[in-house]
């Protein structure tokens, strides 16, 4: 069982105000399967209320803390995590929530890590013409077809 299932599934539940979450295993499961498939983009999406910010915080966590442990160009990995509303992405930043973070990087015996909040319109992250500005040829490296919308053709030329 990776360590951040058991983390949710036998650790957090014993935490005041938290109860063993089935749909949030699942969704922290998809997440991780997600990091297992290196260079690929992943959008993952849940109802509301089922644990998201949390499992994809710990999992995220989990991965770039391994990174930064081994060093060298794994040392380098970044995550961001990108919401539709500013109260989304000031959750994610709750000392609550960074506690359980720092928790489990702890039991996990992984170093810490720190956080960030971007908010702005440039720092929006926009699903439409995030892939665009990539620009085709690293998308044609990785066999995928994007459909860009007109606002990014700049970086589409090729399609």
């Amino acid at each position: 069982m990776h360590p951040v299932i058991d983390y949710l599934t036998n650790v957090l539940p014993q935490r005041s105000g938290f109860q063993h979450n089935p749909v949030q295993v699942l969704y922290a499961q998809a997440l991780l399967d997600g990091v297992k498939a290196q260079g690929q983009v992943h959008f993952v999406e849940g109802d509301a209320g089922i644990g998201k910010s949390l499992a994809y915080q710990l999992v995220l966590a989990d991965w770039v803390a391994k990174g930064k442990r081994m060093g060298g160009k794994q040392a380098a990995r970044r995550a961001v995590i990108s919401t539709h509303s500013r109260a989304l992405q000031r959750q994610l930043l709750q000392p609550d929530n960074l506690a359980i973070v720092h928790d489990y990087l702890t039991r996990a015996e992984l170093p810490a890590l720190s956080f960030q909040l971007r908010m702005g319109r440039e720092n929006y992250l926009s699903p439409n013409a995030w892939p665009c500005s990539w620009g085709p040829s690293a998308w044609k490296r990785r066999n995928r077809i994007v459909t860009c919308p007109p606002t990014c053709s700049n970086w589409c030329t090729g399609h």
